[in-house]
C-alpha cells in the first residue's frame, strides 16, 4: 500500500498496481546517523500499458531510539530535509539547468510524508551509475566537487535575491544536536589529555583548555548569519562530506559527475562552512597538502563566474573578501581537525559507533587509543603551528 501510495502521486496515476515489493535495509553501522535507509527494488503496471515497470527507491525514515525519546530531536532535521527537496532544491536545480548548463546533483525525489511517521521516498541514483567512494579524493575529482559547491552557493544567493526565503534555513547540525557538541568538547578534552604528553606543547594545552571553556559561544559565534558589514552569505549544505556524496566515475576513476545526499542541516551562512569541510573531509591529506590554494581559487573563479552568468544584482565579493570568511571561520579547521579527523584512523570493524559516541568509559578507553595513534598524531602536529600562527585558537 505504501508503494503504491507513492508511485501514485509521482505518476499522477491513481491506478497504479504494485505487483512486487523486494526492500533490504542498507543502513551503514559504521557511521553516525539519524535515519534508517531501505533499498526498494518496485515492480508496477499502469492502466495505460500493458508493460510492467521495473524501478529501484531508496527510502528513508527517522532512526528512533526504542523509547522514541530522540522523536523529537530528528524533527527539525526531516523538516529541513523535506523542504530542502521539495522547494529549495528544485528551484536551485532551474538555475543550473537553464542559466550554468549544469546538471543537478541531488536525487529525484519521489515521494515524502509527515504523518504518521516522517518519510522521504527517492530514486536509486545507482542505477544511474552513481556510487560511493570508499575514500578522499585525488586532486582533479576535488576540483569537480569544489566546482559544483561554487555553483550551489551561487545559485542560493539568486534565489535568496528572488524569494527572501532561503535564508529561513537557520538550523544548522549543531543547534539540533546537543550530543553532537557534547561529543566534540569529550574529543577536545581528549585531546588535550594527550598533547600534555608532548614535550614543547604547554602553549597548545592552554589555548585548548581555553577553547574548552568557550566552546558553545565559539560554535555559536561559527554558525551566525554574516551581518553585511561583516561578510556575505550563502546556503550551506552543513556536512560537506565524501561520504554524503555519490560520484559517477570511468574506469580510471576519474569522476565525471556527483550527487550530494542528506540536506538535514542546510544552514544560511558563511561560505567558509562548507569549504572548509570540503577541505578536510572531501580532498584527501595529500590533496589538500599540494593543492589547498588550488582549490580555494578555483571555487572562487567558479563562484564568480556563476554569480555573473546568475545575473546577481550584487557585485560578486571579492577574493578578499573570500579569504576574510576563511580566516575569520577558521576556528571550523582546527573543530574538524580534533573532532573528525582522528576517525579516519578507526577500525569500525573492531569499534561499534555507539561505544565510540556514548560518554561512558569504553568510549573514552576508545578516544585515549584514537588521538594517540601515529598517523593523527603526526598529522595534528603539522598543521597546529598553522592554526596558532593564523589565529585559529584564540
Amino acid at each position: 500500500d505504501f508503494f503504491e501510495i507513492a508511485l501514485r502521486q509521482y505518476e499522477k496515476d491513481e491506478n497504479v498496481k504494485v505487483t512486487s515489493v523486494d526492500v533490504k535495509s542498507i543502513l551503514d553501522t559504521s557511521e553516525p546517523t539519524t535515519s534508517a535507509i531501505f533499498s526498494a527494488a518496485i515492480s508496477y503496471n499502469l492502466p495505460t500499458t500493458t508493460t510492467e515497470f521495473n524501478t529501484k527507491l531508496i527510502v528513508k525514515t527517522p532512526l528512533l531510539l526504542p523509547d522514541g525519546a530522540n522523536e523529537v530531536q530528528l524533527e527539525p532535521l526531516f523538516d529541513t530535509e523535506i523542504e530542502m527537496y521539495t522547494k529549495t532544491l528544485p528551484a536551485i536545480g532551474k538555475f543550473l539547468l537553464c542559466s550554468l548548463d549544469e546538471r543537478v546533483f541531488f536525487p529525484n525525489i519521489i515521494y515524502h510524508s509527515k504523518s504518521p511517521n516522517y518519510v522521504l521516498v527517492f530514486d536509486d541514483i545507482t542505477d544511474k551509475g552513481f556510487s560511493k567512494e570508499t575514500k578522499q579524493l585525488n586532486f582533479e575529482n576535488s576540483k569537480v566537487v569544489f566546482a559544483k559547491l561554487a555553483k550551489f552557493h551561487a545559485c542560493s544567493m539568486f534565489l535568496e535575491q528572488k524569494t527572501n526565503e532561503v535564508s529561513d534555513y537557520k538550523q544548522g547540525l549543531f543547534r539540533v544536536r546537543d550530543d553532537g557538541v557534547e561529543h566534540m568538547l569529550n574529543s577536545i578534552s581528549k585531546l588535550i589529555d594527550e598533547i600534555t604528553t608532548w614535550p614543547n606543547h604547554e602553549v597548545y594545552v592552554e589555548k585548548f583548555k581555553n577553547i574548552h571553556k568557550n566552546f558553545h559561544r565559539k560554535i555559536r559565534r561559527l554558525y551566525s548569519v554574516n551581518t553585511p558589514i561583516h561578510g556575505y552569505n550563502v546556503l550551506n549544505h552543513g556536512d560537506f562530506h565524501f561520504r554524503n556524496m555519490m560520484f559517477k566515475t570511468d574506469k580510471q576513476g576519474t569522476a565525471h559527475d556527483f550527487m550530494l545526499v542528506d540536506y538535514q542541516v542546510c544552514i544560511w551562512g558563511s561560505p567558509a562552512l562548507d569549504v572548509i569541510y570540503a577541505l578536510y573531509m572531501v580532498a584527501s591529506k595529500d590533496t589538500l597538502e599540494k593543492h589547498r590554494e588550488d582549490l580555494l581559487s578555483h571555487y572562487y573563479d567558479e563562484f564568480v563566474a556563476a554569480h555573473r552568468a546568475l545575473g546577481i544584482k550584487e557585485k560578486p565579493p571579492t577574493r578578499l573578501d573570500f579569504n576574510t570568511e576563511m580566516i575569520r571561520h577558521g576556528i571550523l579547521e582546527m573543530i574538524i581537525a580534533v573532532c573528525f579527523m582522528p576517525y579516519v584512523h578507526v577500525d569500525f570493524s573492531k569499534i561499534s559507533m555507539d561505544d565510540l559516541m556514548a560518554n561512558g568509559e569504553v568510549s573514552k578507553d576508545v578516544r585515549k587509543e584514537i588521538y594517540g595513534h601515529p598517523d593523527y598524531k603526526k598529522a595534528i602536529q603539522e598543521l597546529l603551528p598553522m592554526y596558532l600562527e593564523k589565529g585559529f585558537l584564540d
